[in-house]
């Protein structure tokens, strides 16, 4: 089959409103010059991407009898986490459910399908003097223990499933398989990383200690609960599972990783030029080209990149006293796929080895999954899970209902005039209320 040049590609992404408004988004950043030549820009480094990949492409071709026969009658999994937006209480409550879906291709009748949910948390992220909250100690950085949090509960539901269901063929999650975990030290005495899990909460978790030091060792103090140690324990589990587990990374990023470890690694073997590697890093960079818009142009319907492994951890990014447990990080397979084209490719990360006969297979059901709904362009299940997962506004108002009188029953408790009050003024206060609106003297 004859390629479209990349030129022409890009004339046909241009001509797709639902990508023409992600690649608007790129342009709003740029200057006017950089805006006028990100076209012919896009397309230079598009066609000399395609020369270096010149065999690293592969098709899956469609059949839905081929895809469906494969997996008749194998469980498939798919985990997603949903949080409840708690914005009117402060930053420290958290409210996460991890939700799971299984479906058996092939069969019939209830069993066909079991939704669950692998994790269900509400806690404080830190609440000074209790054993049950989720962080040992204090951060100002309420964004990132979230983070830490989710993506914990996440991994950990999805082991917990795995051990539910050896049974499984595959299991799907949403989001990355390996995250960096290194810009979440932040070092001991640091607010710009986060503190040690609790041991209450890690116990919620089904997390053991004792496990977690059979894989990153024996640690100084409590090293062994913060999320590197445990993140590191988690998917050490995952890669060691019978069945692939897949991470499926939906939403377009700037990230450009991928394509740099493709050009170093033909820098390494000597493919390419150093001058040349650094020239297409620099232009990607420079003209806000990511992976996903790189590999638009690259790949047509049906269409991937050869998998490579990729660290998410590099260990010279690392602090010192975390080196040897990051350089022991497994690293996902990872590529992208374009299912249809009528959306971006997006990044399959994955525990099943790249040259494994039956990565085409995993590959094969994920362009599928991709095409059972027109025009959406991602494995359907995950969208039925991110669903069952999310939690509504209903729900979100209930637990800050109940929060809010916990709250005020210990304010009370501990007949405090002052501390009563704050909590009441706190309570009664509105996103919209004047007491957050800017003074006349600002």
């Amino acid at each position: 089959m004859t390629r479209v040049p990349p030129k022409r590609r890009i004339s046909k992404l241009l001509n797709q409103p639902n990508i023409l408004v992600q690649i608007m988004g790129v342009l709003s950043s740029l200057t006017a010059k950089a805006q006028s030549e990100f076209v012919d820009t896009l397309a230079e480094v598009a066609s000399r991407m395609e020369e270096l990949l010149s065999g690293q492409i592969r098709r899956v071709e469609r059949s839905h009898d081929v895809a469906w026969k494969g997996v008749r009658h194998r469980p498939i999994a798919f985990v997603d986490g949903g949080m409840a937006s708690l914005e009117d209480l402060g930053s420290e409550p958290l409210a996460v459910r991890v939700g799971t879906y299984v479906v058996i291709p092939g069969e019939s009748g209830d069993g066909r399908e079991v939704f669950g949910f692998a994790q269900q948390m509400v806690a404080e992220l830190f609440e000074q003097g209790s054993g049950d909250s989720l962080f040992e100690d204090f951060s100002e950085n309420a964004p990132k223990l979230r983070d830490a949090a989710r993506m914990t509960l996440e991994r950990a539901g999805a082991l917990g499933l795995a051990h539910e269901r050896p049974d499984l063929a595959y299991m799907f999650v949403h989001g990355s398989l390996v995250d960096p975990v290194a810009p979440y030290w932040g070092g001991p005495d640091s607010t710009a990383g986060v503190p040690a899990f609790s041991i209450a909460a890690l116990q919620r978790m089904g997390i053991s200690i004792a496990k977690v030091e059979e894989v990153v060792g024996k640690r100084q103090g409590n090293e062994c609960q913060h999320l590197v140690s445990i993140q590191r324990y988690l998917v050490n589990s995952l890669f060691r599972l019978p069945f692939p587990v897949t991470g499926i990374v939906e939403r377009a990023s700037p990230s450009r990783i991928v394509t740099a470890a493709i050009l170093d690694e033909l820098e390494i073997g000597k493919s390419i030029a150093n001058k040349e590697a650094r020239q297409l890093k620099e232009l990607m960079r420079d003209y806000r080209i990511s992976d996903t818009i790189l590999f638009g142009c690259l790949l047509e319907e049906g269409q991937y990149i050869v998998a490579r492994r990729i660290d998410k951890n590099a260990v010279s990014k690392s602090p010192d006293v975390w080196k040897t447990v990051l350089a022991a990080f497994d690293q996902p397979w990872t590529t992208y796929v374009r299912p249809t084209e009528e959306v971006l490719p997006f990044r399959v990360e994955t525990t099943l080895v790249g040259t494994d006969p039956s990565y085409a297979e995993l590959m094969r059901l994920v362009v599928h999954m991709s095409r059972l709904l027109p025009r959406y362009g991602f494995p359907v299940g995950l969208d039925i899970v991110d669903r069952h997962a999310k939690i509504p506004a209903w729900m979100s108002r209930q637990i800050r209902r109940e929060l809010s009188a916990g709250l005020l029953r210990i304010a009370m408790e501990s007949k405090d005039p002052r501390q009563l009050q704050i909590i009441r003024n706190r309570l009664l206060m509105q996103k919209r209320d004047i007491f957050f609106r800017p003074g006349t003297d600002w």
